[in-house]
């Protein structure tokens, strides 16, 4: 008998895991960037940030979730801006 429930469970834990996994991938490339391009012009900066920082290839699945978990990689996109162009006190 296969268990619809325990999978739809496992499938949750997976993509909330993904979701966290791209937070941490954003820090950490935010901070690569930030220690081999900090001395770049702001228009080299945005298209490197744009290229290595926002590439979401899976996206379109994390539909599903809660605000709580979109408020998190929300927090994380503005933190990393707010590093990266070195703004303080601004909201993105």
């Amino acid at each position: 008998m296969f268990n619809t429930t325990l999978l739809l469970a496992d499938f949750m834990h997976f993509m909330c895991y993904d979701i966290e996994r791209e937070t941490r991938n954003m820090f950490i490339r935010t901070s690569i960037l930030l220690r081999r391009f900090g001395k770049c012009s702001v228009d080299v900066k945005l298209s490197l940030f744009r290229s290595y920082c926002l590439c979401f290839y899976d996206i379109g699945m994390w539909s599903k979730y809660s605000s709580t978990v979109f408020r998190r990689m929300e927090a994380c996109y503005n933190k990393c801006i707010k590093s990266y162009f070195k703004i303080e006190g601004l909201i993105v």
